[in-house]
């Protein structure tokens, strides 16, 4: 059965994403969280096991660490550039922020916050494995911006 819930927060409080497994190809589900006090990743890993993989977003150095140290299958970090999705009281990161925590950890990277095509190519190139992407879908056509998006290659 496909499934969605979502709590949204900032790391002081609790946030996080569950999707189920697909369907039609059985691929394995998301589950992400943010430094979520009352769901820690060792107490999440403990419920789902290996099904799901689990993220744990970070904006800092001290929150990029303890991530590392998480049972956690990628971390994310951001904003990396400034972003018009939403009201963030995080400081922007900066890619050669990115790069200097990227050396940190050896687990996939994901760079969160004001993503564009053109932002997203620095990003790759400071270290991100991946890149999470709303702003860019929030200016001009949608459509057009996913076309884009899927003919850039890092």
């Amino acid at each position: 059965m496909d499934m969605t819930a979502t709590f949204v927060g900032e790391p002081k409080s609790n946030r996080f994403s569950l999707s189920g497994t697909c369907p039609h190809c059985s691929h394995k589900a998301v589950f992400s969280m943010v430094s979520a006090p009352h769901l820690p990743p060792a107490e999440v890993r403990k419920i789902v096991g290996d099904r799901l993989y689990i993220g744990y977003s970070t904006h800092n150095e001290e929150q990029f660490v303890i991530g590392n140290r998480e049972p956690v299958d990628y971390l994310a970090l951001g904003p990396v550039f400034a972003t018009v999705s939403k009201y963030n009281l995080n400081p922007v990161v900066g890619v050669n922020e990115l790069a200097r925590l990227r050396r940190l950890s050896s687990k996939p990277l994901v760079a969160i916050g004001g993503i564009t095509r053109m932002s997203a190519v620095k990003a790759f190139e400071a270290g991100a494995n991946s890149v999470a992407i709303i702003s860019d879908f929030l200016v001009g056509d949608w459509r057009q911006s996913i076309a884009e998006w899927a003919e850039l290659r890092p």
